[in-house]
């Protein structure tokens, strides 16, 4: 049997998770609940990918947003088996188009972003620990759905990346370009769904 004991660091996240939710409920009057300008998600689909991810969003000008993504790369079942541990940081600014909802995060939007992988793993053709270490730059669009107190976001995205690579391209929060019988280490790809809470 393998060694099933997890990192301390997903449990942290887990519970700022819940203390940001529990917050929520107590942070402003039902009657200016188009008016939130923060939130906090996670991506669940990341949970089957290695790693835990807690995004903070707020509102800092007119259709204008800042957002900070902290993840632990690790704790969580990684489909490719090679037992991940580091984190991934990402910061973006994000530029939503207006729209009817009054909500300051609701809507479409891009983001330029700039993103920081550092994880160890197990590469079956090496006897040790390999080490990734990978910077993206991409531009992300997508849409916010934001009303009341939940946020749902979906996007996707595209850019530059450099540093040295994991052999699966994959580096918790963005891959790298492994499509079509082709390899390059230098494109970034991303894409997902991020679900929480707005306050």
């Amino acid at each position: 049997m393998g060694n099933t004991k997890r990192p301390h660091g997903y449990r942290l996240l887990l519970i700022l998770l819940m203390a940001a939710m529990t917050a929520t409920a107590f942070s402003q009057p039902a009657a200016d609940s188009t008016r939130y300008r923060n939130s906090i998600k996670t991506s669940f689909l990341s949970w089957h990918t290695g790693s835990v991810k807690l995004v903070y969003e707020r509102a800092v000008a007119e259709r204008r947003s800042l957002e900070l993504t902290m993840a632990v790369i690790g704790p969580m079942s990684d489909s490719y088996n090679n037992n991940p541990k580091g984190i991934h940081v990402q910061a973006a600014y994000k530029f939503i188009a207006p729209g009817a909802c009054p909500q300051p995060l609701n809507g479409f939007y891009v983001k330029p972003a700039l993103a920081f992988s550092h994880f160890t793993y197990r590469n079956p053709k090496s006897p040790v620990r390999d080490e990734s270490n990978v910077m993206a730059v991409m531009v992300i669009g997508g849409y916010q759905l934001a009303r009341n107190r939940l946020a749902l976001d979906l996007y996707w995205g595209i850019g530059g990346a450099f540093g040295t690579e994991c052999d699966t391209f994959y580096e918790h929060g963005f891959l790298l370009w492994d499509f079509f019988g082709t390899r390059n280490s230098n494109v970034a790809l991303t894409s997902g769904i991020k679900i929480g809470f707005c306050f």
